[in-house]
């Protein structure tokens, strides 16, 4: 009896996908076989050296925590499509909540979302400024122009951007 994947011009993308740790469900429907043959193909014919190299690569290539968390989201995602193609809804809604608690993370370990207040300090509201704003005009009583044109300035500043 001839394998049906091994005679397949893709079979190296569904060996991929076995050694992956792709489900073999998942496999059988992306590829149009059946999952029994996916499961022959994997214990039969799938060389060990192939999934140890994978695994090796994979195990180099997977080391920061983002990488990892986008892995995670393309299996989860990938169960999600297979949950909703098969009709299963409980699934496919526990698909869901795991790739929104996913995304979160994935977000917050990018710092695209932030959970560090933003503090914001009006810097002229402090007593600092008003004492070196008032030692300016002291020092600049003596001239008049100098001082009116140092004034229009700081309330340029302090009225913020037109």
């Amino acid at each position: 009896m001839t394998c049906s994947i091994c005679s397949r011009e893709d079979r190296e993308r569904v060996d991929l996908a076995i050694v992956s740790g792709e489900p073999q469900r998942a496999i059988a429907s992306r590829f149009g076989v059946s999952r029994a043959a996916v499961q022959r193909h994997a214990q039969r014919h799938v060389s060990p050296a192939i999934a140890a190299v994978h695994a090796e690569r994979a195990e180099q290539g997977a080391t920061s925590l983002l990488d990892r968390v986008e892995h995670l989201i393309e299996r989860t995602e990938r169960l999600l499509g297979d949950a909703e193609q098969n009709g299963r809804v409980t699934t496919a809604l526990g698909a869901v909540r795991e790739l929104r608690s996913l995304l979160e993370l994935l977000g917050r370990a990018s710092g695209e979302l932030s959970t560090v207040p933003t503090v914001t300090i009006n810097l002229m509201a402090t007593e600092e400024y008003i004492r070196v704003r008032s030692a300016i005009f002291a020092a600049l009583m003596q001239f008049p122009e100098a001082r009116a044109e140092v004034a229009g300035r700081l309330l340029a500043l302090e009225a913020g951007p037109s």
